[in-house]
């Protein structure tokens, strides 16, 4: 099973709740681990600004998300802008996960993409694709669900 962070612009996260669902779908194959999409843990708004223990524990959430996938993928392109996606590309890149880029490349950072493998901090092979639709393209072997066999043994 592939664990999935995804990550965007807070702006993003109905969109990207939808996608998390379609993943879901094939559940033998993907797991989203992205608790800032659960409606009991991110449903912070502007509240971050005031609750320091609550950002610390969504911040805490995040990085052990991060940490524990397989796969981080990070949603770029418009939007209300806090940082925090960047924050959490990073830390991706640091802890050599493997990374897709979904949307425009923004930054300096996001220009490794399409690159060899890094020697540097072992980052990954960073993969950009320009909408999820061609990321599921890419990925459709993963997505396909297992052909039904009347074969017991496995």
């Amino acid at each position: 099973m592939i664990r999935v962070y995804m990550a965007a612009r807070f702006s993003r996260r109905e969109e990207l709740r939808s996608y998390a669902a379609l993943l879901e779908q094939v559940p033998s194959v993907y797991l989203v681990a992205a608790r800032w999409l659960t409606p009991d843990d991110a449903d912070q708004g502007d509240n971050w600004k005031h609750d320091i223990e609550t950002s610390r524990r969504w911040a805490e959430h995040d990085i052990q998300d991060i940490a524990s996938c397989d796969l981080f993928m990070l949603f770029t392109g418009a939007g209300i802008n806090r940082g925090g996606h960047l924050v959490k590309y990073g830390m991706a890149l640091v802890f050599g996960k493997r990374i897709a880029i979904i949307g425009p490349l923004e930054n300096t950072f996001q220009m490794l993409a399409g690159n060899p493998p890094h020697a540097v901090g072992g980052i990954r092979e960073i993969d950009h694709f320009d909408t999820f639709e061609a990321w599921k393209t890419h990925s459709s072997e993963r997505l396909a669900p297992a052909p039904a066999t009347d074969d017991p043994t496995p």
